[in-house]
């Protein structure tokens, strides 16, 4: 029956656990916390009400939930531009415990003061070694050497995070199964390294980094490499693996010549290259920079 239960949708449980003894037990410990405006039948209400009731309903949730048992903690907090950092803390130190899976905490660049994200909640191994999936937005995270062990993470995704280089890299360091790496608008980061332990790691994203100047891959593995913004200075230890690659940036970025000097080196393998150009030319730059075997697509703007 708790299994059962745990496959409603968020509202129906809630129902369900407002006319069951039995079921308000399970809801206590009801797994699935996905958190936003749908979920919680805010649609109908107007929108600059949103945050206030948003955060009162998840606040009161929380605070009856039991804490075991989470095995999904999604957080949409887009319309909340003042939200007291208090109630995050205590919502992640109920929710994030052994036995989660995903974390997704996702706001608004908008508020006034970006939250700090309570590394301590994933300093406990036993919760740290269970998540799996983890994506955090608009947020600052400075992980410490009190991080635990995310030996099961194989999902990261960081949208508009202020990290520094030397805290994504010890992040990617407890990461030693990731799968999966996506940096979207991190634009502290200047240089991302990816190192050798990341053994696993088959996808790697960059996108729109405004300060980053160098990325050095050294993944064994990396099969699909994604990057979206100012050309940098790019470094693969072994390419052999690679057969996606997908470049573009913006305008006036001399994306073909960059193409012609620096990516024969990382493409040898390559079976799609897409490269996404503005206001330029590319007669006479297939027969330069692609062989026989490649699929590709250059698209001009």
């Amino acid at each position: 029956m708790h299994h059962i239960y745990s496959l409603l949708p968020l509202r129906d449980a809630a129902r369900a656990a407002c006319v069951s003894h039995g079921f308000l037990l399970f809801w206590r410990c009801y797994s699935n916390l996905t958190f936003n405006v749908s979920t919680l039948g805010l649609a109908r209400k107007k929108s600059e009400d949103w945050g206030i009731f948003l955060i009162d309903i998840v606040d009161c949730i929380l605070r009856n939930h039991s804490g075991n048992g989470v095995e999904t903690l999604d957080l949409c907090l887009l319309s909340c531009e003042n939200i007291d950092p208090s109630y995050l803390d205590r919502w992640l130190q109920i929710a994030v415990r052994l036995g989660i899976k995903e974390l997704k905490l996702e706001m608004t660049n908008f508020m006034k003061k970006k939250y700090s994200f309570p590394c301590s909640v994933l300093s406990d191994d036993a919760a740290a070694s269970s998540i799996r999936s983890l994506c955090l937005s608009a947020c600052v995270f400075r992980p410490t050497t009190t991080l635990g062990c995310l030996r099961r993470l194989n999902a990261l995704s960081l949208f508009s995070v202020q990290i520094t280089d030397e805290g994504l890299g010890h992040l990617l360091s407890k990461s030693f199964a990731l799968q999966q790496l996506f940096i979207f608008g991190c634009n502290a980061i200047t240089c991302v390294k990816i190192p050798s332990m990341l053994q696993q790691l088959k996808l790697l994203t960059i996108k729109l980094c405004e300060k980053l100047q160098v990325v050095e891959i050294n993944a064994p593995r990396l099969s699909s490499f994604h990057f979206d913004g100012a050309l940098v200075k790019i470094s693969v230890v072994d390419p052999s693996p690679l057969r996606d690659v997908y470049f573009s940036s913006p305008r006036q970025s001399r994306m073909l010549s960059y193409a012609r000097t620096r990516l024969p080196s990382i493409t040898r393998n390559v079976r799609c290259l897409t490269l996404v150009s503005s206001d330029e030319v590319c007669i006479g730059f297939l027969q330069v920079i692609l062989y026989k075997h490649i699929k590709w697509m250059v698209m001009i703007q």
